[in-house]
């Protein structure tokens, strides 16, 4: 009996993913243009002037947008982690009708039903 192919780890694999600079940069532009990574170095020239007061708003703005942002993050890993289960889903249903099959369906929805780690 041969053992069965080692699977390569996750990172391993071919594929061309954003960066993580390009995925915040593409949420954070639609909720707060001034916090995208490009214009940070120049926030503190552009609010040099500002008063306490206008400087306490604006951070208020800005704990408020990374709020926005961890929502909108949250979101869009959820909608990958769906579509992802449910193409995998997809090929175990729709390769060949065998015994084998119901085993593997079986043990694919134990797992993509537990938690995300």
């Amino acid at each position: 009996m041969t053992p069965a192919p080692k699977n390569p780890p996750a990172r391993a694999l071919p594929l061309r993913l954003p960066s993580g600079q390009g995925i915040y940069d593409a949420l954070m532009a639609k909720i707060e243009p001034e916090l995208v990574m490009a214009a940070l170095p120049g926030l503190a020239e552009k609010y040099k002037d500002e008063i306490p007061e206008q400087h306490a708003e604006r951070h208020k703005r800005y704990r408020q947008a990374f709020a926005s942002y961890d929502r909108a993050f949250a979101a869009l890993t959820k909608e990958l982690r769906e579509a992802v289960q449910e193409c995998r889903r997809n090929a175990i249903l729709n390769k060949e009708k065998t015994p084998e099959n119901s085993s593997l369906l079986s043990a694919f929805s134990t797992v993509a039903d537990s938690p995300a780690s």
